[in-house]
């Protein structure tokens, strides 16, 4: 239940945080060689957080996560230290989804849980979050989201809506609306994992929760689009 971002300026992958019997506030840096520990100071130990990189400030958002409590904090992540930039804006929560949308020079934040579901969409512009839709996809937590660059759109995918029940529907963000796309694809789930392939612009899936049970399944999609192709399980 860690965070991840890429950092293109600084060409580093940036992990923080996550559970590891108990949550850790560690910020580390992958160069494609080798891990960096590169702070233990700044957003609380927490897990269930969310992180996107702002190409225009060149700085990784983080916001959000659960540390004992919901939290709403907004970090940013400059290669050096963390700076807080904002305490109000989207309600304190977890398992929320966060990607960068190029084409509007925005961070969008989509869903989570506060104690409920749910399913607001915002906007963080590097100053101030604006409060975008709360119509739909549907309230839900554990999704996932990443910025599709050849087709200039947020792809969001999957997600829980309720204790025993998730979600298959795919929608993207573009041009300030949500618009749901596919009809067949992976299966419902949550806890998966989506990033954007840039040479082969395609949205990679891999894996995720299908069950309360726990059941973990290894599939492999992607998306060109239009449509989910299973590539692997």
């Amino acid at each position: 239940h860690h965070a991840m971002a890429y950092d293109g300026a600084r060409s580093v992958t940036i992990l923080f945080g996550g559970d590891d019997d108990t949550n850790d506030g560690e910020t580390w840096e992958w160069d494609g060689s080798g891990w960096e520990l590169r702070a233990t100071s700044g957003p609380s130990p927490r897990d269930r957080s969310a992180m996107a990189y702002d190409s225009a400030s060149q700085r990784v958002v983080l916001f959000g996560g659960y540390d004992g409590s919901y939290d709403g904090e907004t970090w940013e992540w400059d290669g050096s230290a963390w700076q807080l930039r904002a305490a109000t804006g989207p309600s304190p929560r977890s398992g929320h989804a966060m990607a960068y949308d190029i084409s509007h020079g925005r961070v969008v934040v989509f869903g989570g849980y506060d104690g409920g579901t749910d399913g607001q969409t915002w906007e963080w512009d590097g100053i101030d979050w604006a409060l975008r839709s709360s119509s739909a996809p549907r309230p839900r937590s554990q999704h996932a989201m990443t910025y599709d660059r050849a087709r200039g759109q947020v792809v969001l995918f999957g997600g829980r809506y309720s204790l025993l029940n998730y979600d298959d529907e795919t929608w993207v963000w573009e041009s300030d609306t949500w618009v749901r796309r596919a009809i067949s694809g992976p299966s419902p789930r949550f806890a998966t994992a989506m990033a954007y392939d840039r040479a082969r612009e395609r949205v990679v899936l891999f894996g995720g929760e299908t069950s309360e049970d726990e059941f973990r399944n290894r599939e492999t999609w992607e998306w060109d689009g239009s449509a989910w192709e299973m590539l692997s399980d």
